[in-house]
């Protein structure tokens, strides 16, 4: 379907890499299981990964808006090109890294 839109490298690119963890099948990159029966469950979610998922999202925004623009308001685009341009894309390109700090659990 993607080919037939013209949008085979948008899929490929985004959407199929994300597919697997959206759905569920990449769960076993989460679960460790160690000598002695030690089992480490980290989280779907984790902070660790926040960059690009922020900037994924952004990015998915930012086209989204784009398109809507030039569909429903072509002659917004020059104004949306230029608050583009002037407010969102630094920030967009310079989202801070996050450090997560992992301390091992007391056993019990």
């Amino acid at each position: 379907m993607a080919r037939d839109l013209g949008r085979e490298d948008e899929y490929l690119g985004l959407y199929r890499p994300l597919s697997g963890t959206a759905h569920g099948s990449k769960a076993q990159e989460h679960i460790s299981v160690f000598a002695g029966g030690l089992v480490r469950v980290e989280p779907i979610r984790s902070p660790v990964k926040f960059r690009p998922v922020f900037g994924l999202a952004l990015g998915v925004a930012f086209r989204t808006y784009h398109v809507m623009v030039l569909e429903c308001r072509p002659g917004e685009i020059d104004n949306y090109n230029r608050t583009y341009k002037e407010r969102w894309r630094s920030p967009y390109f310079n989202v801070p890294e996050v450090t997560v700090v992992e301390e091992e659990s007391p056993r019990s």
